[in-house]
């Protein structure tokens, strides 16, 4: 086994873990708000959102490394960028280079600004978030440099719901199975099975993002209740000074 090969199979592992870990604190997220807990709801979707952007990086992981995927030089071009914003870029372009090489790449290009825009919403945004939280900055967020608060990332911060966070991984399972998908086509021996599902998730995450437009933790929670129509929401916790 190579050394690419052995990095690939150990981020198929933590991609595999971490999506566990991801189930159970949805989990325990819906008991939370099954019992009204205001104060475990925010404290779990913090994690939630730390996990969440902490699955993405073993993602790109697996993606670096797929087996006959990027060749060397493409995969140190993404590991020299600086962060992670720009090593989704320059995954997301490599991809997208790659495919346009092969007969059916002039199908694809009037759908990379939409790749780049979900990339952007669902996988850059929130790494923000999470840098400021996995540094401390657990309710209010500094400036890059830590002289002052940043006001807006704060409120984003504070603003975070679990429901955001399940629509962000939702679809952000969908990209990076389309950027997966594109990598794995292979026109030499004729197999465009992955590139055919393409179009099928990109419909998906199109139809789930009008669906969820306004879902929110209330919506959630009502929900909740009629799934379980036995077990009564417990009354709201009182605020202790």
């Amino acid at each position: 086994m190579n050394d690419k090969e052995e990095i690939y199979k150990a981020a198929v592992q933590n991609v595999r873990e971490l999506s566990k870990a991801l189930n159970l604190i949805k989990r325990l997220i819906n008991t939370s708000m099954r019992r009204n807990k205001e104060e475990e709801i925010r404290a779990l979707t913090k994690v939630y959102a730390s996990t969440y952007s902490t699955w993405l990086e073993s993602c790109l992981s697996k993606i670096i490394h797929t087996m006959d995927g990027f060749c060397d030089d493409e995969i140190l071009q993404i590991k020299r960028e600086s962060n992670i914003e720009g090593k989704w870029e320059k995954t997301v372009e490599l991809t997208f280079r790659k495919f346009n090489r092969t007969k059916r790449g002039n199908e694809v290009p009037n759908k990379i600004q939409q790749i780049h825009r979900l990339i952007d919403k669902y996988i850059i945004s929130p790494s923000l978030i999470r840098n400021k939280v996995m540094h401390g900055q657990w309710e209010v967020a500094l400036n890059r440099e830590n002289t002052k608060v940043n006001a807006q990332l704060s409120q984003e911060i504070q603003n975070l719901s679990a429901v955001e966070v399940y629509k962000w991984h939702f679809i952000s399972f969908r990209i990076i199975k389309i950027i997966e998908d594109l990598i794995k086509s292979n026109p030499q021996k004729d197999n465009w099975a992955h590139y055919k599902d393409y179009h099928v998730l990109l419909q998906e995450i199109t139809d789930f993002e009008k669906k969820s437009t306004n879902w929110n933790e209330t919506s959630k929670t009502k929900k909740l209740e009629r799934k379980n129509p036995k077990t009564p929401l417990a009354p709201k916790e009182s605020k202790v000074n």
